[in-house]
């Protein structure tokens, strides 16, 4: 197998800081970053090019395109929706992007987060029904599991305990 980049080092002009995540989307047509940056950035990997960026949420504000960072906590990671629909990303809270709207969908709060926990990884299930998230204090690295409201865009919490 012969492999050769895709990418040359042009899109990284995007990106400032350390890049703490890639992830492709399922239908693999576009890969999205977290970073230090305090920002997604998804990239289509046919034509190159940056096609949605947004940046982290702090206290419910919403600040898109054209990127204004208004969180302090760099993005730790961030894994799609098994319709590339969403983009679920982890740092102080899990935050919910809407790739169809180019919207902020729904921030569910580190239910560990007064305890000084960052969340480090966050994954929705291949059915997209279930979220599981680690964190940087609480079990120490093990998992958390919660189901979904099935109704994505709905309020600022829409998780339950499973």
């Amino acid at each position: 197998m012969k492999v050769r980049p895709l990418f040359e080092m042009i899109f990284l002009s995007f990106i400032k800081g350390r890049i703490n995540s890639l992830a492709f989307s399922f239908d693999s047509q576009y890969f999205a970053t977290s970073s230090d940056d305090k920002s997604i950035k998804v990239f289509d990997i046919k034509t190159k090019e940056l096609v949605h960026q947004f940046s982290a949420i702090d206290g419910g504000k919403k600040i898109f395109f054209p990127l204004v960072t208004i969180s302090q906590a760099p993005i730790l990671d961030a894994s799609w929706s098994p319709d590339n629909r969403y983009i679920v990303t982890g740092n102080t809270d899990i935050q919910l992007y809407d790739l169809q709207t180019k919207s902020h969908a729904m921030t569910l709060e580190n239910p560990h987060k007064k305890e000084g926990n960052t969340i480090t990884e966050v994954i929705i299930s291949p059915n997209g029904k279930t979220l599981c998230f680690t964190s940087t204090k609480k079990y120490k690295g093990y998992p958390e599991i919660y189901r979904l409201d099935p109704n994505l865009s709905g309020g600022s919490s829409s998780m339950t305990s499973s």
